[in-house]
């Protein structure tokens, strides 16, 4: 197990409570966060809470008692879901001008992520992108990440856990934000890989044909008929004539 393993399963166990319960908050989960703050005392009896499979006296735990959790074991991270080492290559990509070629780097970049790191973004990513738009299947527009006020503040408050650009960075960073703001749009394509990229096929003698001819295939294809059956002629057989026939001929 890597250092950051204990954390790991806290924060994939907080992610699992709050698929149950929590997300019909919306962001407002998340983002309220940061004015109430809990205590040592009230994150240890959130962490005991999670730990049993009923909660605390039959009951789930709240809420606002697992985020607070949460928020301690990411902040807790020697390194960033995504891995540090992966920072530069993740800016070169998201500073790629057309959009699509972006998504389909970052798409890329994603599969090189430890398996480890990736099943706990995963599950985590998903439970932003479900509070912040719900079950909404269809993908957003290409605006600005500081477009959307709900998916920026998310953005800046998770960018140091998702992606930073070394271990003891936490202070603010543009680029992690709109890394981190893009994967939360666009967490349909680029991590649950809804969307398959199309296989890259060469087209045939006929659609070149088609394609060639245009509105005249339909005679390109009898001019090819017609020779072929022009070569079958001569290659055919031939009975020999006797002079005296051929005299008469």
């Amino acid at each position: 197990m890597t250092a950051d393993g204990k954390h790991l399963k806290v924060i994939e166990t907080c992610v699992a409570s709050l698929k149950v319960r929590g997300l019909e908050l919306g962001h407002e989960l998340f983002t309220k966060h940061a004015a109430n703050a809990l205590d040592e005392r009230a994150l240890a009896e959130g962490e005991k809470a999670l730990r049993s499979p009923h909660g605390t006296r039959g009951r789930r735990t709240k809420p606002a008692m697992v985020v607070g959790v949460l928020m301690k074991h990411l902040d807790a991270l020697r390194d960033s879901l995504i891995p540090c080492k992966f920072y530069e290559a993740f800016v070169a990509g998201i500073k790629t001008e057309h959009y699509e070629s972006r998504l389909y780097i970052i798409r890329v970049l994603l599969e090189r992520v430890p398996r480890e790191r990736m099943d706990v973004l995963k599950a985590f990513v998903e439970v932003l992108h479900r509070a912040l738009y719900g079950f909404a299947v269809a993908r957003s527009s290409t605006a600005s990440v500081k477009d959307d006020t709900c998916l920026h503040a998310l953005a800046v408050m998770f960018a140091p856990a998702m992606c930073r650009a070394n271990k003891d960075a936490r202070e603010r960073d543009e680029s992690a934000v709109l890394i981190t703001g893009t994967i939360l749009r666009e967490f349909r394509y680029l991590v649950r890989l809804e969307i398959s990229m199309k296989p890259c096929t060469f087209p045939t003698m006929t659609e070149r044909c088609k394609t060639s001819f245009g509105k005249h295939s339909r005679v390109a294809s009898v001019r090819v008929k017609s020779r072929a059956v022009g070569r079958a002629f001569r290659a055919r057989p031939r009975r020999r004539v006797s002079p005296r026939l051929r005299h008469r001929i």
